[in-house]
């Protein structure tokens, strides 16, 4: 009986984990059924002009981060669990770069390699953790950011002055109002127009 429930228990994980998946890639879906609005798609259209660039700029990132975690790992693994891996020094770095708490990470890492200096730390850390935050978050983010602005700014003025949503339905709603209210003899057939 208890493998039985383990057994379910463990189906029930992985059904949730499958709807999770399934409803990220239905989302993913939706944003890029979008497009035909010139408004709506605005998203996919930036992504798909900052395309190349995004490439290029996603290889030398992964180059930087991956060289930072080897780093870590080599440098920091044998004295603190967070780096003991390339996976676990990759995941760490990861959440400096997008939650630096300096009460979990930093204090940890300072008295892990601590030194008879006066502050607790080495050199060697304050140089790997300083310059880590400043090539990943300040240089390279940034560039992100202006790789996604300037796709994103090709696009905006190049939609501007399209109808909005709200235009579209209301021209959707007129057209079928009248359809609907106005007798069929006001309304020109498609081989009339041609």
């Amino acid at each position: 009986l208890i493998e039985e429930v383990t057994r379910l228990a463990d189906l029930e994980v992985e059904y949730s984990s499958l709807v999770g998946i399934i409803v990220v890639l239905l989302t993913f879906k939706v944003i890029k059924s979008l497009d035909f609005q010139p408004r709506m798609g605005l998203i996919t259209r930036t992504l798909t002009k900052a395309g190349s660039n995004l490439v290029h700029f996603m290889a030398l990132f992964g180059l930087i981060f991956f060289g930072y975690g080897f780093v870590g790992h080599v440098m920091f693994g044998t004295q603190l669990a967070a780096m003991s891996t390339l996976s676990n020094s990759m995941r760490t770095l990861g959440y400096i770069l997008l939650n630096f708490d300096s009460t979990q990470f930093h204090s940890q890492m300072r008295h892990a390699i601590r030194r008879d200096t006066d502050n607790g730390a080495s050199f060697e850390y304050e140089v790997y953790i300083w310059s880590y935050i400043f090539v990943n978050l300040f240089i390279l983010l940034n560039i992100l950011l202006a790789i996604l602005v300037a796709g994103y700014t090709d696009i905006a003025s190049s939609s501007y002055g399209a109808q909005s949503v709200w235009e579209d339905l209301h021209d959707f709603f007129i057209y079928y109002l009248k359809k609907a209210l106005l007798p069929l003899e006001s309304f020109i057939s498609d081989e009339q127009l041609l």
